[in-house]
């Protein structure tokens, strides 16, 4: 974490236009790795649209019970903000607008887990304008609420009082090119209305976080109804370009080289309770209980200008059991100054859980050695996370950074295979694949799904148990679940226990754009090559050993049999829709045009809730996994699995 850099400031500019169309996309760049495989940028935010796509009447203001949208209070002093509180959408108590995605995944090493990024892709997750290989435009904005910078403390301000805003920004992260034409700019509104400019910088290839600083010191910014707001200048790439903004403070009685304040916080998520997997069947695990992680891993951050010693812990249940519950005071260890360090905790016995799917809730606290309420900001002290173990095997997180495949098939087709290892006999029934938006067109583009029990890697042979063609256009015909399309296969495949391979083959130069986990990585940790991959474009397999493919392709192979009760459904539509927010604390959103919910606990037994508006309130539900039976207009019928926490946040 670089030290805080000078401020600069700029005359009053007019804003540039931002453009609202979507159209086709039309400009490609691409990122090598091999010369025949290698990632892509992404066009669009597919985590957005997954959350959106199944709520068509979603409007601005219409989830006030749920998010606060629409508050217009003004905000005292001090003004803090660290993006740990939300997801995908910014607080809504604190910014007036929605433009920026809050998340966990774009940024490498920010101050705190959460970060605001800045692209070319509006609240739906799609480019402001069509996608252009030179033009420039405005982009995303992040405005606050108003901030009474009159009064503080009973007195009124003056410039003595020596207020100043700050916060930390990095370019790229895990996103893909940006350039010195891009530019991320703070703007300050004054005592007459007008936004000035105050700060800005273009952009540039080094991954660090910088702290900016930039003092108020004009009297026009000292009111009631003042505003910032940050904003970026980008070329309408999409999904490219990305700021990353974290750590906002506005406070008086601060100094250019203050040390923000004391606080210590969780900076990353825990690394999976699994050696090898992000998830897996818990009756997998169960044949093979040595895919256990002997540790945990997760970074911790120093915001404060001395090293503080820091100690961790972690809390994990099962359906309110507390399964682990470590001790603060056996886990100490000094964070660097403005710095982060990785920490871990032990592995703990998580075997022999009942009940289907198996959802362990996983808590990581840190505090200052010896304090209880170490921070100002405790917000960020805690991190709450779920491991599930469910019905396919999976490397990812569930995030795509970036978009996988070909990139150079001009010498004929060419084959991309994953490897699983199975830990036990069982029926493969179909695939979960996460197709991303990119820029070239794919229109009626044909490839082939495939299925290996083995491939001709060191003097073998392929043994190949099935193959089904797909046309790209038929893709949006078959059903998706969080941003996964289910590809079925044409029957169920019995596999030994064991090694085998999902993948497909295609024939033509075209990129079919697998959403690739960048930061997860298919091992504890992460940055680790992955050498799960294998290709191979007519001359023998080839495993992956760049070390820029350290992360996951987005495939899911789905095993065994399905949930193992059905309360008496006559007609289920698989997989559920989304329900949002899930894991809940209560209120949950239900898709456009459910009339009627019925709720059942993992027993089976019917739960009364309330219900209206498309709404279900399970505020009166204990903590656990229960199951939401949905009917619509049409009188189709879905099931949908939902986690009920016991925490106050969203």
């Amino acid at each position: 974490m670089s030290e805080p850099v000078a401020f600069r400031l700029y005359y009053p500019h007019r804003m540039i236009r931002i453009y609202l169309t979507i159209s086709v996309f039309i400009f490609c760049f691409s990122t090598s790795v091999f010369a025949q495989i290698g990632l892509i940028p992404l066009r669009s935010n597919p985590v957005i649209q997954s959350y959106l796509e199944n709520h068509p009447d979603y409007e601005w203001g219409k989830t006030n019970k749920l998010f606060k949208w629409g508050t217009d209070d003004t905000l005292q002093l001090p003004f803090f903000e660290d993006f740990t509180s939300t997801t995908i959408y910014p607080d809504s108590s604190k910014w007036r607008d929605n433009n920026v995605y809050v998340n966990r995944d774009f940024a490498i090493n920010p101050p705190s887990y959460g970060v605001a990024t800045f692209d070319f892709l509006d609240k739906t997750g799609y480019p402001y304008s069509p996608i252009e290989a030179l033009e420039i435009l405005g982009a995303d904005t992040l405005t606050s609420q108003a901030i009474n910078l009159r009064d503080s403390a009973g007195k009124t301000l003056s410039l003595a009082d020596s207020v100043y805003f700050s916060f930390y920004y990095q370019c790229r992260g895990l996103g893909d090119i940006i350039t010195s034409d891009d530019s991320l700019r703070v703007e300050f509104k004054d005592n007459q209305g007008s936004w000035n400019l105050m700060w800005s910088a273009g952009g540039k290839q080094d991954k660090n976080f910088h702290r900016v600083v930039v003092p108020i010191n004009d009297s026009r910014y000292l009111h009631e109804d003042f505003q910032f707001r940050l904003l970026n200048i980008t070329h309408a790439w999409g999904n490219d370009n990305h700021w990353h903004v974290d750590y906002i403070l506005l406070n008086s009685g601060r100094r250019f080289s203050d040390s923000l304040h004391r606080d210590i916080n969780i900076q990353s998520r825990p690394t999976s309770l699994l050696k090898h997997y992000s998830s897996m069947p818990y009756d997998h695990f169960m044949a093979d209980p040595s895919e256990a992680a002997d540790t945990t891993n997760f970074f911790v951050s120093n915001r404060n200008d001395a090293i503080i010693n820091a100690e961790v812990k972690h809390i994990e249940k099962h359906n309110g059991n507390t399964l682990v519950d470590s001790d603060f005071k056996l886990n100490a260890g000094n964070v660097p100054s403005y710095g982060f360090t990785e920490r871990q905790v032990g592995g703990y016995d998580f075997s022999g859980l009942p009940g289907f799917p198996v959802v362990i809730e996983r808590q990581f606290l840190i505090r200052e050695s010896g304090q209880n309420d170490p921070t100002i900001y405790a917000n960020n002290n805690s991190l709450t996370e779920y491991q599930i173990f469910d019905r396919y095997y999976a490397y990812d997180d569930g995030t795509a950074e970036s978009g996988f495949g070909f990139n150079d098939l001009k010498k004929g087709e060419g084959t991309i295979l994953i490897a699983f290892d199975l830990k036990k006999a069982d029926t493969l029934h179909g695939i979960y694949m996460n197709l991303t938006h990119i820029v070239k067109d794919v229109h009626r583009q044909r490839f082939d799904l495939l299925v290996y029990s083995d491939i001709a890697l060191n003097g073998g042979e392929d043994k190949l148990l099935t193959s089904h063609t797909w046309v790209t256009d038929s893709l949006y015909t078959v059903t998706q679940q969080n941003g996964f399309r289910y590809l079925p296969l044409d029957s169920s495949i019995f596999l030994d226990k064991g090694t085998f391979y999902v993948g497909w083959k295609q024939d033509k130069e075209y990129l079919l754009g697998i959403g690739f986990d960048k930061n997860n990585g298919y091992l504890p940790g992460g940055n680790t090559t992955n050498k799960n991959i294998f290709f191979n474009i007519g001359s023998g397999w080839i495993q992956n050993s760049s070390a820029e493919l350290s992360g996951a392709p987005m495939i899911r192979p789905l095993v065994g049999s399905s949930y193992p009760w059905n309360v008496g459904i006559k007609k289920i539509a698989s997989p559920a829709p989304n329900v949002y927010p899930n894991p809940t604390n209560g209120l949950v959103n239900l898709p456009f045009g459910t009339k009627d919910v019925r709720v059942y606990n993992f027993s089976g037994q019917e739960v009364p809730v309330k219900f209206e508006n498309e709404t279900a309130d399970l505020s009166n539900c204990a903590a656990g996994i229960y199951w939401l039976m949905l009917t619509d207009s049409e009188n189709q019928t879905t099931t949908v699995k939902i986690i009920r926490t016991n925490e106050s946040g969203n």
